[in-house]
Formats: C-alpha cells, structure tokens, sequence
C-alpha cells in the first residue's frame, strides 16, 4: 500500500484519491462560468455521444472572441488513449505553433514592441 505523509499523519493512496474526487466534485457543482473575451480552441472527437450534440461542445454562448473546433478522428472514450492520444498532441502542438507564430508578428526584429505590451518576450519564450 502506498502511504503519504501530510501534517505528521499517513495516508493511504486511495483516501486521497477520495478526497480529491470529492474536492473536484464539489468545484464542478458550484463553478459558475463567465463569458470569455480572448480565443478559444476546442479539440473534439468525430463521433459524439447522442445526448451531447452540439457541435461547438458547449463552449458557443461562453466564447465572445474566436472559437476554432477542431474534428479529431477519435471515439469520445479514445481521445486520451493510446495510439489515438497521438493525433490530439499532434493538433494541439500545431496549434500552439500557429499561436507562437502570430505572437512573433507582434515583434519587429530588435525587440521593440509593436503593440502596447510592457516587455518583448525573449527569443527562447517563443519557438523559431
């Protein structure tokens, strides 16, 4: 058995995982959403379940900027799973990418900002 010691006192692994089931739980039972103002890009699978079928996954009403969804040829149960896991990291790192490229439209080359932002992001913060 796996035990953690918090406070002088153990713990076993499943008692925490309960606990935080609990606390997760309870924070989805009263998070109250806000509408959001800045882009928005959501990963779905191809095939939905028949009582969620909304094709913007919820998000429509909350995102007041951009909302991009993006189709992966996954199952719902399969997008954190291996090998179909690989296609939601090969999205997400081609959109990272697209977000880091744009974000370098900001600079001009010797670091002078072009927008009012307070300090250039250095070279090694954004990916060539």
């Amino acid at each position: 058995m796996i035990r953690f010691r918090r406070n002088g006192v153990g713990h076993d692994l499943q008692s925490v995982e309960a606990s935080l089931q609990e606390v997760n739980d309870r924070a989805a039972e009263t998070y109250q959403p806000q509408p959001y103002d800045g882009r928005v890009i959501v990963f779905k699978p191809r095939v939905n379940y028949n009582f969620y079928p909304d094709p913007q996954m919820g998000w429509g009403n909350m995102v007041m900027g951009e909302l991009k969804v993006i189709e992966l040829p996954v199952n719902p149960h399969a997008m954190l799973v291996e090998p179909f896991v690989q296609a939601l990291a090969a999205r997400l790192r081609e959109e990272m990418e697209n977000g880091c490229r744009s974000v370098r439209k900001v600079f001009v080359p010797h670091g002078e900002m072009v927008k009012s932002t307070s300090t250039p992001l250095p070279d090694a913060a954004v990916p060539r």
